[in-house]
């Protein structure tokens, strides 16, 4: 495999920033369009783009494309590298994906990517491929190519992950005090990556940049540039290894004689232990190493030599320098010290510290840098960028109202509506007095508070619904998608006040406008279907309920196509349940038989979900009366809990009371009795045999 790098132009910059492009080998015919897309003006950003790709298409491409720059991946070191300095991926989603890690065949750079903390980015090919994709990575934020707006909402992801060039522009003016040029071997990229850390570790010395060759490329002709960037420092600082002893390399021949030659001053900074005589003999005038593992030596021998320290520093400069670290612009990316900048920069009330409040919010909750999302600290940090819109910007400005909307936002996925509409109303009456009562900004509080009371089961619910619903239709009419959320706002609403002839109603005039935006066979109609479905069973009309259900099952199986996803499920589950309550107990275990299939694959034999589903499998054999599949069923499902989470596990202990009571019915009261039926139950090949393959298939499914 060879590592492409693509930039706008024909040249790619050092130290530029970077987005790596994750893909397997079956999608590589999709994937300029996308690398287009990344780089253009107006959906991008400045960067460069990178991707793996085969030898002998890489040399093809880069014989026929100017400014492609390949780059020889001779072992996993050079992706590391590269991740290691990416700012985001972006992972290409196709159905050849899905099917791929569905049998836990994840690309390798995609993992890379997970261990070192890398934001990822999935791009879909189809929007309808994101609910199988969430059920096996995860809930990650994603963006479809097939979206009206893809190319605004990129630009707004992109400028997540990508310092803008006015950021750029202000870190290079404002954030740092002074420069040092890190000359050392590229074998020796993890011995600088610790000499930097531990430099800026040393008091005074975080607002200094360092220049290094962050992109590792040898045959190349940056002696200009480098040279430029030699002049530029305050210090140059060579990295002391055996690698750096070889006679005859780039640094002894090139860099260093420059640097000394234009009277730079030279600390040489021995991270590997080497020899001294031969470093004097190479390095004439370089002086003596001070060990990159000394703080106290370190810390003397920068402020002795190195006269521009930090001070004090500044809201706005501490914002900028954590834009710095967070981005990897002009030091090394170091996520935790970023935290500590942007905490610093958020002492006053400025708007250096709304952007650091903002920042540590999206920190703590994207799960993009940490390992895990931490509540306490989001909420910490939305209430405190309340505050400084409050004090800064005042309480009627736009900023204050987002910030507000956050809040509500945040109570809302945390499971407390009632503190959710709290932050939504006083979103809303900023937006009435700053907007005006029919702009889109108060139409969305209007609909935010209606889902809250809709949670609550308020009454509440309808009034707000309905208030966002006709401000949507003056605005845009009735095919639009706020519109038609909205109709279903209102359609729940109904529900909840057991009107079903109006929810109906709502709910219909949503189905038609979804029908004339999107389509017959969009995901979005099916979940339409499925409220009209829902609303029939609330009635007690299974008959109808069945109807709907099933529509919206052939929607989504046509959607889906061979991708099995928790909504058809779900939808298996519904026509089932229509099913059972016509007394039809055939057709209702299949539906649920494969319900459970489904979830099963995509969560696991042992699922909560799953179990639930394998409780209907066995009262719809109950009640055709045949107990026989019925103990088989259990039993199996008794032995597969065994052999996964062991006979102890409560899921186990569960799955043999449920046995247990069909067996005391059946008379084999006594453990002796058991153990016997057990063993007899063992010789049988047909129970042996399906145990096994529960297992193989819990074995090969991937569970995240």
């Amino acid at each position: 495999m060879k590592l492409i790098r693509k930039a706008r132009g024909n040249e790619i910059q050092r130290q530029q920033q970077r987005v790596f492009l994750c893909q397997i080998p079956e999608n590589e015919g999709g994937r300029n369009p996308i690398v287009d897309d990344l780089l253009s003006m107006d959906a991008g950003m400045d960067c460069v783009v990178s991707w793996l790709e085969d030898r002998e298409n890489a040399l093809r491409q880069a014989r026929a494309t100017t400014g492609l720059h390949v780059v020889e991946l001779d072992d996993e070191v050079v992706l590391r590298n590269e991740l290691i300095e990416t700012q985001a991926m972006v992972l290409w989603v196709t159905e050849a994906l899905l099917q791929s890690i569905a049998t836990k065949h994840w690309p390798k750079a995609y993992l890379m990517a997970q261990e070192l903390r890398v934001p990822i980015l999935p791009i879909a090919s189809d929007g309808n491929l994101f609910p199988r994709f969430t059920e096996l990575a995860g809930a990650i934020h994603g963006l479809a190519t097939t979206d009206t707006e893809y190319r605004t909402k990129l630009k707004v992801q992109m400028e997540t992950f990508l310092a803008s060039d006015e950021t750029v522009k202000q870190i290079q003016e404002k954030a740092f005090t002074s420069t040092i040029f890190l000359s050392y071997r590229k074998k020796d990229i993890e011995a600088a990556r610790r000499f930097m850390k531990a430099f800026h570790d040393l008091a005074g010395f975080e607002s200094v940049s360092i220049w290094y060759d962050s992109f590792l490329t040898a045959g190349r002709n940056f002696d200009y540039e480098i040279e430029e960037s030699v002049l530029k420092s305050d210090a140059f600082v060579l990295l002391v290894t055996p690698n750096l002893l070889t006679k005859g390399n780039y640094v002894q021949t090139t860099e260093y004689p420059f640097a000394r030659d234009k009277g730079k001053t030279i600390i040489p900074v021995e991270a590997v232990s080497s020899n001294t005589r031969t470093l004097k003999k190479l390095f004439r005038g370089a002086g003596s190493s001070v060990s990159a593992d000394n703080a106290e030596a370190l810390q003397s021998v920068f402020q002795d030599k190195f006269s521009k320290m930090q001070t004090d520093m500044h809201s706005e400069q501490a914002y900028l320098l954590g834009m710095a670290y967070l981005r990897g612009f002009g030091v090394e990316k170091d996520v935790g010290r970023a935290i500590k900048l942007f905490s610093l920069a958020t002492d006053d009330y400025s708007e250096a510290a709304w952007r650091a409040a903002c920042q540590l919010s999206v920190i703590y909750e994207s799960g993009y840098y940490l390992p895990h999302v931490d509540s306490e600290k989001v909420l910490h940090w939305k209430k405190r960028v309340c505050e400084i819109c409050e004090r800064f910007y005042g309480v009627e400005h736009d900023n204050t109202e987002t910030a507000y909307n956050n809040m509500g936002y945040f109570y809302s996925h945390c499971g407390e509506p009632s503190l959710a509409i709290e932050w939504y109303q006083k979103a809303l009456v900023l937006s009435e007095k700053i907007h005006g009562v029919d702009h889109r900004s108060t139409a969305i509080c209007y609909d935010n508070l209606g889902t809250a009371y809709c949670s609550l089961k308020d009454s509440k619910a309808l009034a707000y619904h309905t208030k966002a619903f006709e401000i949507f239709e003056k605005l845009y009419g009735i095919n639009h998608i706020d519109c038609i959320q909205a109709c279903g706002g209102i359609g729940s609403s109904y529900l909840l006040l057991e009107d079903w002839e109006k929810a109906l109603l709502w709910f219909h005039k949503a189905l038609s406008a979804s029908e004339s935006t999107v389509g017959t066979g969009h995901p979005q109609t099916a979940g339409i279907y499925n409220q009209i479905g829902a609303c029939y069973i609330k009635k007690g009309d299974f008959k109808k309920g069945f109807e709907n259900h099933l529509i919206a099952l052939k929607i989504k199986e046509n959607a889906y196509k061979n991708i099995q996803t928790s909504d058809t499920a779900l939808s298996c589950n519904n026509v089932a349940f229509c099913y059972e309550n016509l007394g039809e107990y055939d057709q209702a275990v299949q539906y649920y038989q494969r319900a459970m299939e489904i979830y099963s694959l995509v969560f696991g034999y042992t699922s909560e979900k799953s179990d639930t589903l394998h409780d209907s499998v066995i009262r719809m054999y109950t009640l055709k009366g045949d107990m026989e599949k019925v103990f088989d069923l259990l039993y199996i499902h008794w032995m597969t809990f065994c052999m996964t989470v062991g006979s102890d596990h409560h899921s186990a202990i569960t799955a043999f009371r449920k046995l247990g009571f069909l067996l005391a019915r059946e008379g084999i009261v006594n453990r002796a009795d058991i153990e016997h039926w057990n063993n007899a139950k063992l010789n049988d090949s047909k129970v042996k045999a399906a145990i096994l393959n529960n297992v193989a298939k819990i074995n090969n499914t991937a569970q995240f």
